[in-house]
């Protein structure tokens, strides 16, 4: 009986972990995802227009990994 009970205690504090885990993985993607679209492409707008084309291509280069397929980074990145 006791050791059913340590099975359960160890599933349940496996799962909470899994859970926790989970979590910090979706908000640190959410707020990577939100830094690319709030600053980033701002950033590369203005630093086209300023002809830094490199320090644009190189934000370009950091916010495609949090937003693959973007179409409005795409478009940055065609500049």
């Amino acid at each position: 009986h006791s050791m059913l009970t340590l099975d359960v205690a160890v599933g349940l504090v496996l799962a909470v972990a899994l859970l926790l885990a989970w979590g910090v993985w979706s908000y640190q993607r959410s707020a990577h995802r939100q830094w690319a679209r709030e600053q980033a492409i701002p950033e590369i707008v203005k630093l086209q227009d300023e002809q830094k084309g490199l320090a644009a291509f190189l934000l370009v280069q950091r916010a495609e990994r949090y937003l693959p397929g973007d179409p409005h980074l795409a478009q940055l990145a065609a500049q």
